[in-house]
């Protein structure tokens, strides 16, 4: 599967991550095309919006410490989204991409904005015009970024970064393997910034295996703690949005909180990781040929990402055909030469950033 992958030019670096139950069958990078087998040396990327289900669990966190609801309305939070139709946004109806928002294409004009103005821009409604949350969906590229980091910040008075390490990904022994922000904490360029210059997935760096050990860990998935940092969570992994057509991806696509759900029920085109996959299958996919699964029904957790410059069609055939293999390479149920899993803890010994200031940056996209 790695060599289809780096086929060519077009790819010269990948990761592989794959555990069936407890029991870690590959966890393989290619760098410059060489395999490196060791687990104890990774890359990081950046996440794009495979890291969407990690603000969302933030978010949902931070509002549960708050005392507020899945319906609660971020006007009452963020009272500038009052008017044209934004003051009946609700919490959940960001998480299902429901805000009533049309598509937001990418740009990076965004990135480079400060905060406040990037937030207003991307919660601007036209005059004379109303959106209607809660109704129709629409996925949500950048705006998603921006309602719930401010959000988050509004209620903790903490920058989007602060909070994610030490409220979610620290518990898990993560932090080390996923990391926000475009320069250390501690660089002074970006004292100044109320979210230390973070700006979505774009900005957040990560491994494969560790969005998928991860995703794992969320309420639903094989490593959920009932007593552990999402505790008393909705069920993310539930579909809280099925059967409804979604305006930028031109099909059905059904949703928990934060998370895509395996659609392929609804036809070849709603298609997300596999056909081989369960229908209980959650994760996230992204540009740059990034995709993290776990498959509670198969007892499997994955992920694949392909450096590269694919197109929106190119990546979505490449991310099928991968996770497709996954599903025959793992067979589950009869794992094969395995690797015992690691604990999650310690994860991050000698990681590099690629993409970070200190290396080539890869495009803004998401």
């Amino acid at each position: 599967m790695l060599a289809t992958l780096l086929e060519g030019s077009r790819h010269r670096s990948a990761q592989l991550y794959v555990r069936l139950s407890d029991v870690v069958t590959a966890d393989l990078a290619v760098v410059d095309g060489k395999v490196d087998g060791s687990m104890s040396r990774r890359r990081l990327f950046p996440l794009l919006s495979t890291a969407k289900p990690i603000l969302a669990a933030t978010a949902l966190t931070v509002c549960r410490d708050a005392g507020l609801s899945l319906d609660h309305l971020l006007v009452d939070t963020i009272p500038e989204l009052a008017g044209q139709g934004r003051e009946r946004i609700r919490v959940r109806d960001v998480l299902t991409h429901q805000t009533g928002f049309p598509p937001m294409p990418t740009h990076p004009g965004l990135v480079a904005a400060s905060w406040p103005d990037a937030f207003q821009g991307a919660t601007q409604v036209p005059a004379g015009t109303s959106i209607k949350p809660g109704t129709d969906g629409c996925y949500q590229e950048w705006r998603y970024w921006y309602l719930l980091g401010e959000l988050i910040t509004r209620i903790t008075a903490l920058p989007v970064p602060e909070v994610v390490r030490t409220r979610v990904l620290r518990p898990l022994g993560l932090d080390g393997e996923i990391v926000l922000g475009p320069a250390p904490p501690d660089d002074p360029t970006q004292r100044s910034d109320p979210q230390l210059g973070w700006r979505g997935g774009v900005h957040t760096y990560g491994s494969i295996r560790a969005i998928a050990t991860f995703l794992a860990a969320l309420p639903g998935g094989p490593d959920f703690q009932p007593d552990g940092v999402f505790r008393d969570l909705p069920a993310i992994a539930a579909p809280w949005r099925s059967g409804l057509p979604d305006r930028y991806f031109s099909h059905i696509r059904d949703w928990g909180l934060g998370v895509m759900l395996e659609s392929v029920r609804w036809g070849r085109r709603s298609l997300v990781f596999s056909r081989l996959a369960s229908h209980r299958t959650y994760g996230h996919v992204a540009r740059g040929a990034i995709a993290a699964f776990v498959d509670p029904v198969h007892q499997l957790t994955a992920g694949i990402f392909a450096s590269g410059d694919l197109n929106a069609i190119q990546t979505s055939y490449l991310l099928r055909s991968a996770c497709t293999a996954i599903y025959r390479m793992a067979e589950p149920g009869r794992p094969t030469t395995p690797v015992p899993h690691q604990p999650h803890r310690g994860l991050g010994n000698e990681l590099h950033r690629a993409g970070h200031p200190e290396h080539p940056q890869r495009r803004h996209v998401q």
